[in-house]
């Protein structure tokens, strides 16, 4: 199972977000980013680490979801 989150940094950025105003493509690479981890303790380590970094009102989780491996 893989954990697949979205997230956005910087304050003027978030606020862009929730105004529902456009990014320009250079904000789109430097201010969104997508991670993958193979683990739900992964992904917290993760999230505790980025708070403690940059603080949460530097970054926001936009999405995060589950995808199932059936690989044999």
């Amino acid at each position: 199972m893989k954990f697949i989150t979205e997230i956005i940094f910087g304050k003027e950025q978030i606020i862009k977000y929730h105004n529902n105003q456009s990014f320009d493509d250079f904000e789109k690479v430097i201010n969104l980013k997508k991670y993958v981890f193979e683990t739900q303790a992964e992904r917290d380590a993760f999230y505790k680490g980025m708070a403690e970094v940059v603080g949460w009102s530097e970054f926001e989780i936009l999405q995060e979801f589950e995808e199932n491996n059936n690989k044999r």
